[in-house]
């Protein structure tokens, strides 16, 4: 058996539909796009014969005579679609492509959401032949439309009209214009498209399919898996604009802390009807990623979301696992994001994870664009996984020195003079900001270095202020939090009102964005984070502290004070969940008087207690109080492995101990083992002769494939390593991943900010 690689997984599923996508223009969506500029798959794509790569939801009428393979001279007569989305959610898209090109005879749709997983959503308007009944679908609803505007003159009959040439096409485009705005504009308001999946017979007559007079327009549905982001040929993320990272984790009720995260773990058993989307299409995808990547699995769980998510996949493999005994085996630890909440929100020392936390994101649902320029194989990732892998392991000086290596070597392979004080040492925005603008002195020097100059921009942005004093603020807040928290609570608590207090003194970067006496300074949000932080700290150094908080009564009555407090001062720049509802009071209060504005505080605060919740009722526990509970709990769990003790351990995230403990077969509290095919045939078969199979071990596997439900970030992936190296288990393959790629940033926007999902992309 080989060695597993992703990138090379994610690029021989696209040549498997070679013969759908040659001579096709190829439409793909937000999220698939994210997933092939990561693995490098626009060079593959053209080297297969595609005319064209174009953005689904930003199409345009020039995608028509848009031609990458010069070979081809006739308009295209087919496209294919590919979307990290549910089937319904693209419709209209993929009605809109139909409309559009009229020569088209074969469309081809893929879908990374299997047909199963569309009929086992509660919500779906697709039943158990989600697929066919699709394909129907898409037909009726193309045949009806291209009805209804033939008869208002704005379409002609698809074989009525001689097929043009791409150059007398594009002297059409002017006229053509108004016809696509009244297409535009008459289906996509149209109600029966949206409800048509639920209103409409998918068996209706193959005749339907037909236009009088004309050629049989040719519909096929199919399943594409293979639809990830892979950071490096081992770690990968999901698309974060594809429906299973959007898709809610968690449902609402008093365990959830987001719709974004797993709610937190109470070991009570989920009822189907309540169990999240999120945890369905996760459990789909993993299955069929799995199946494509030539695995069986040995499943583990660690946490409610996960122990679901764990069941799911063991029904659907149990069919297979006897029969497929080719296939090499693995072990699946799937964990909640919940179980650790600490790791994700502190700022640790990673490169990745400080690059991409100064990145600015871009809005759900914004442009897209799909480069319309050539590309050949010799040429560098944009921002790639091969820079991505080697920027995984290093630590915020060593990425920073690497990066300047890099582009060094840049220089050097243009031969083009280097400054005599550009040496491998400390690196400065300015320094690198000199070096990229010679290097792209020229077109030709741009295009050949493209991805090192990104990277090296990317660099420049979290090297420069305030993105690096901010970081260093964070990471020093966080050593005093730790500190406090080995002292006493009231230690711990006065430090978290302090943070909240000074933030008071600082603007809010949407309020200031001239960087002055505030630089490096944190804002009321920042101190938030903080107090997140500190509560977690607190759930693990004083668990007994009291019944249901890790402070007392007169602490958590001041925190909530200096809170209250500080929103007061700055209401404009508090955007958060747990406000809602108050911003009318809030922004009334800061145009008011002093004397009014001490009853209108007054006012604010009692709301704020019915948010904050009941001081004195024993049954009422807020989300900090439940992350710090399970937090704590998972966290003792491992801290009480001896072996594995010391300062240095403690440091780790839960991600590192685990794995370390894992491996050095050591039994974890709450770690659930499903049972494989095999075992459970053992176990009801041979079982009765004494014949039973004993519990396989996670660290026994030869591939490890671990999935943080909700998500991780870089420094876990870099610790998950390390530990696999200090535990001498170099024959060990390890596959890490999670829903999405989490910073500090995005933790604080999914517990307490006003994003329910990580629905944001980088630019």
């Amino acid at each position: 058996m080989g060695s597993v690689d992703l990138i090379t997984s994610s690029l021989n599923s696209i040549r498997e539909i070679s013969g759908h996508i040659a001579g096709a223009i190829l439409y793909v969506d937000a999220g698939c796009l994210e997933a092939f500029q990561l693995i490098g798959a626009f060079p593959l794509l053209l080297e297969l014969g595609v005319r064209a790569i174009c953005s689904l939801e930003n199409l345009s009428l020039l995608d028509a005579i848009v031609d990458w393979n010069t070979s081809l001279a006739e308009p295209a007569t087919k496209i294919v679609i590919i979307t990290s989305r549910l089937l319904s959610d693209a419709h209209r898209y993929i009605l809109r492509c139909l409309i559009t090109h009229r020569t088209v005879l074969h469309c081809a749709v893929f879908t990374s959401i299997s047909e199963i997983a569309h009929s086992a959503l509660i919500d779906s308007p697709l039943g158990p032949d989600a697929f066919h009944e699709y394909h129907s679908l898409l037909l009726q609803d193309y045949e009806e439309i291209v009805k209804r505007h033939e008869k208002e003159g704005l379409l002609t009959h698809r074989n009525s009209e001689h097929i043009q040439s791409p150059d007398s096409q594009n002297t059409k485009l002017s006229s053509e214009d108004n016809i696509w705005s009244g297409l535009d504009t008459s289906y996509a308001n149209d109600p029966n498209i949206e409800a048509s999946p639920s209103k409409r017979n998918f068996y209706a007559d193959e005749s339907v399919s037909k236009e009088d007079g004309g050629a049989r327009l040719s519909i096929s549905v199919n399943h594409f898996p293979m639809i990830i982001c892979p950071i490096s040929t081992r770690v990968f993320v999901l698309p974060s604009e594809g429906t299973v990272a959007e898709s809610r984790l968690s449902n609402d009720n008093e365990e959830s802390l987001s719709p974004g995260l797993p709610a937190i773990s109470t070991g009570l058993p989920f009822d189907g009807e309540d169990v999240p989307p999120g945890a369905i299409l996760t459990a789909h995808f993993l299955y069929h990623l799995v199946d494509k990547m030539d695995l069986k699995m040995e499943i583990f769980s660690l946490g409610d979301t996960s122990k679901i998510i764990g069941k799911m996949l063991t029904d659907m493999s149990s069919l297979y696992d006897v029969s497929r005994r080719s296939k090499m085996s693995a072990g699946l630890l799937l964990i909640d994001r919940t179980v650790d909440l600490l790791t994700p929100c502190c700022h640790g020392d990673s490169f990745l994870d400080r690059l991409l936390s100064s990145l600015p994101r871009r809005e759900r649902n914004s442009p897209a664009q799909v480069k319309s320029a050539q590309s050949s194989s010799d040429h560098s990732p944009v921002l790639g996984a091969s820079y991505l892998e080697a920027l995984l392991d290093r630590g915020a000086k060593d990425g920073a020195l690497l990066i300047k290596k890099w582009l060094l070597e840049a220089l050097q392979s243009e031969k083009l003079s280097m400054n005599s004080k550009a040496r491998l040492g400390i690196t400065s925005a300015s320094e690198l900001r000199a070096m990229v603008k010679k290097l792209a002195r020229d077109q030709n020097s741009l295009i050949r270095n493209r991805g090192i100059i990104q990277l090296v921009l990317a660099t420049e942005i979290a090297l420069s202020e305030p993105h690096s004093s901010r970081w260093d603020a964070f990471v020093s807040a966080e050593k005093i939090l730790s500190v406090s928290s080995s002292d006493t609570s009231q230690s711990l608590s006065s430090q978290i009102r302090d943070f909240i207090n000074t933030s008071i003194l600082v603007r809010s970067s949407q309020q200031d964005k001239m960087v002055g006496s505030s630089e490096g300074l944190l804002n009321f949000q920042d101190a938030l984070l903080l107090s997140t932080i500190g509560y977690i700290l607190a759930g693990e150094n004083f668990p007994t502290a009291v019944s249901t908080a890790p402070f007392s009564w007169e602490e958590e009555h001041a925190l909530k004070e200096a809170v209250v407090e500080a929103i007061l001062e700055r209401p404009s720049s508090a955007k958060l969940r747990f406000l809602h509802g108050l911003e009318n009071d809030l922004e009334a209060n800061s145009r008011k008087d002093d004397e009014k504005n001490e009853n209108a505080a007054e006012k604010i605060s009692d709301d704020f207690d019915d948010q904050w919740g009941s001081w004195d009722d024993d049954e009422t526990d807020n989300q900090n109080e439940q992350s710090y509970v399970e937090e704590s709990s998972s966290k003792r769990r491992l801290t009480a492995l001896s072996k594995l003790g010391g300062d240095t351990y403690s440091r780790k995230g839960l991600l590192y101990k685990l794995l370390s403990a894992l491996l050095a077969k050591y039994d974890i509290p709450g770690l659930e083992y499903h049972s494989s095919a095999v075992g459970r045939f053992f176990k009801t078969g041979f079982g009765r002769f004494g014949l039973g199979q004993a519990k396989p071990s996670f660290g026994d596997q030869s591939v490890l494939f671990i999935f943080v439900v909700g998500g991780i970030n870089s420094l876990e992936v870099r610790e998950a390593m390390e530990a696999i190296s200090e535990n001498s288990r170099p024959d060990v393959e390890l596959i890490l991943s999670g829903t999405t790629l989490l910073t500090p940033d995005d933790m604080f926007n999914l517990m307490l900010g006003s994003s329910d999902s990580m629905s944001l992309q980088l630019k």
